[in-house]
């Protein structure tokens, strides 16, 4: 594996990381998971990404994560990078969804339970909330980095404004921004345009997900809709 530096950081990531979306959570076999986590450690991915409504069900892939470090892979926390988010719905109610301080501390300190973990390496802010302040999002991320329950935090999905102004306000509180993560593939090209001037003009590292378009651009669909693949679930492709 080559491992890259993540901006102007002093973090290195690997080329290839592993996200934990779908096919890791309780409606899945978790002998096949563990499998694929613990075979990705052993060729040298040493990033797990997660977040909070990840499953399905919403927590269990982060539950499922902390079962597999109880494994074994606990061992070697500090030889892996463990990322988790908060943003998109996660329980009912006023307070389970968004960017507000309520929630984004209500949902680390859970995640940091479902894993067994007592602090992320890194902690995103999963989307941009137009209903909350930008500065009450990013004040809750840089109040987690300050209380020691994540060691980096970065954003994912925001417009490109926002991200650049959510950096600024970071960077006036001594807290920098590590990563941008967004959707890219040959199907979806998007942060092509501004947002990666806007990671090299404040020294973010880029992080992309769905880079196979979920499976389209590889030979997995080719002969139609296998069974139990993402493409035959219920809300198993964005």
């Amino acid at each position: 594996m080559k491992y890259r530096f993540c901006g102007n950081s002093g973090l290195q990531l690997p080329m290839i990381s592993l996200g934990l979306w779908h096919n890791f959570g309780y409606v899945d076999n978790y002998a096949t998971a563990r499998d694929i986590i613990f075979h990705a450690f052993d060729k040298g991915i040493t990033h797990f990404d997660i977040a909070n409504n990840y499953g399905p069900p919403p927590g269990s892939a982060e539950a499922n994560f902390g079962r597999m470090l109880s494994e074994g892979l606990k061992n070697h926390r500090d030889e892996i990078i463990v990322t988790s988010k908060a943003g998109h719905l996660m329980w009912d109610g006023p307070y389970g969804d968004g960017g507000s301080r309520k929630y984004i501390m209500a949902s680390i300190n859970q995640s940091l339970k479902r894993t067994g973990l007592e602090y992320f390496d890194i902690f995103y802010s999963h989307r941009y909330c137009s209903e909350t302040p930008l500065e009450e999002t990013v004040q809750a991320l840089i109040d987690i980095v300050k209380q020691g329950k994540a060691l980096y935090v970065g954003l994912s999905k925001y417009p490109v404004d926002k991200a650049a102004e959510a950096c600024e306000m970071m960077r006036q509180q001594n807290v920098r921004c590590l990563i941008y993560q967004d959707r890219y593939s040959m199907l979806s090209r998007k942060p092509e345009g501004a947002h990666f001037a806007m990671c090299r003009e404040h020294g973010l590292g880029f992080i992309a997900f769905s880079p196979l378009a979920q499976g389209l651009l590889t030979n997995r669909y080719i002969n139609g809709i296998p069974e139990g693949s993402r493409a035959a679930r219920d809300g198993g492709f964005l």
